[in-house]
């Protein structure tokens, strides 16, 4: 009994002079500390706001306690500009957001997926004698499942793959960037217009929207002022997104937006000049015409060409007008052809922090991360996984409905430049009496591929 007090005795005089000598626990591994270094990633983007991103954000963060995602908002004029300006200064954001359409253009700024990421997690355990709290912080490194080529396939809608699957330096296929959403062209009516024209239901295909068109136009006595609208067609600068209709038209006439010198594409842009010719049966728009956005709004159009993001604008500038969602009209209902019009995520090529950055994306991209940004903005998600449970949601449902039979223009290096020549084409056509729509839209298309 006495020879136990003694050693006891020794025990606790060794401890003492452990603890007096410095060699005390700080509770926190030294691996930790370093893996647990804080690291800020900015987020450049346009359109959404910080709200829509914060519990997202806030999400990934209670994982990644050190690391802070600064979340940036711009102007979508100055987007693109501020975005090269920053990159020129070696101070341009972690993450950044690019149209569907700019991949081509914007490749050799974006990081793609690295073969490998480890990330830091913590964990506790019991302490040993000495620390001053309870728990040990430990780390512990796992590794985050990355997509594969394949996944982005089987994953996601038809649209995404080319938009987000580039050849790297040595030719290999990397996956460069992923979609948190997808939207699609859809087409709008007001409701209490149709009703009085006696159409109970809105078109499916072009014939029915042709018919339904002549009974929606109202024009002055001497028909040549428009006061009720039935489409805005057949004009470019009043239309909201006119580019991506023509497109839709000329893809659902059988031609391939990598060769529009065809037939079938001439064709299509036909079709759309004829709602704006004043001695066709359809002509239903002018360029005098307000914005096509503005006068559905205003309750002087029956039909108007949109997309989700178009919802809470058209309810913002009239709260209380009738109007309703229905799929795109198609040429053929049973082989619908959709519009794609998205944008999609990816790290730059001069972050620090690339690892860190594409982390957060696989987890924001991810089916059970992702809702909780589909939820704040009411926009369609671009998985497969989630179609069904939108078209549950009547507001999303049109959209829904459409993801997987969406397509869009992939091989195009500089979208916008394709776009402003389209403006300038229509510009030509109202601008002169005895212009050569064929010439001209032959010339236009020469031009457009000259820059690719």
């Amino acid at each position: 009994m006495q020879n136990k007090k003694i050693h006891l005795k020794i025990l606790l005089l060794i401890l003492v002079l452990l603890a007096s000598s410095g060699f005390r626990c700080k509770c926190v591994s030294p691996e930790a500390r370093e893996a647990l270094k804080p690291i800020t990633l900015s987020y450049w983007r346009t359109w959404d706001s910080s709200d829509d991103f914060s519990d997202l954000i806030q999400a990934y963060q209670n994982l990644h306690p050190n690391i802070t995602i600064n979340y940036k908002k711009l102007r979508y004029e100055e987007y693109e500009r501020l975005l090269l300006e920053a990159w020129a200064e070696d101070r341009g954001p972690d993450i950044f957001s690019i149209h569907n359409t700019w991949g081509l253009n914007y490749k050799h700024q974006m990081s793609p997926i690295p073969n490998t990421i480890e990330m830091p997690y913590i964990y506790y355990k019991n302490a040993i004698p000495g620390c001053d709290r309870k728990k040990e912080q430990m780390i512990e490194f796992r590794k985050t499942p990355l997509p594969s080529l394949i996944d982005i396939k089987n994953s996601f809608a038809e649209a995404v793959y080319p938009d987000v699957i580039f050849k790297d330096d040595e030719g290999k296929s990397k996956i460069y960037a992923l979609p948190l959403s997808l939207d699609t062209l859809v087409l709008f009516h007001n409701r209490d217009l149709l009703n009085r024209a006696n159409i109970p239901y809105p078109p499916a295909d072009w014939e029915e929207f042709i018919e339904n068109t002549r009974a929606l136009i109202i024009t002055d006595d001497e028909q040549k002022e428009v006061i009720q609208a039935g489409a805005a067609l057949g004009t470019f600068n009043n239309v909201e997104r006119a580019f991506d209709i023509i497109a839709l038209l000329m893809m659902q006439n059988g031609s391939d937006l990598n060769d529009l010198n065809s037939d079938q594409a001439f064709e299509a842009l036909n079709f759309y000049l004829d709602f704006a010719s004043p001695g066709r049966e359809i002509y239903t728009w002018n360029n005098d015409m307000p914005n096509s956005l503005d006068a559905f709004a205003q309750g002087q159009l029956a039909f108007f060409f949109g997309y989700s993001y178009h919802i809470p604008i058209i309810k913002s500038k009239s709260p209380t007008l009738n109007f309703a969602i229905s799929p795109m009209i198609q040429i053929n209902k049973t082989h619908p052809i959709n519009y794609a019009n998205y944008w999609i995520e990816t790290v730059s090529k001069k972050s620090e922090y690339a690892k860190e950055a594409w982390d957060f994306l696989i987890f924001a991209a991810d089916e059970k991360n992702v809702v909780k940004y589909l939820n704040k903005t009411k926009k369609p998600a671009a998985l497969r996984s989630l179609i069904k449970e939108q078209e549950k949601d009547p507001l999303i449902k049109p959209f829904a409905m459409q993801i997987l039979t969406a397509e869009s223009w992939h091989n195009i290096k500089n979208f916008n430049y394709a776009e402003e020549q389209f403006s300038e084409m229509f510009k030509k056509i109202y601008g002169a009496e005895d212009v050569d729509i064929k010439k001209l839209f032959e010339l236009t298309i020469n031009k457009i591929k000259k820059i690719n």
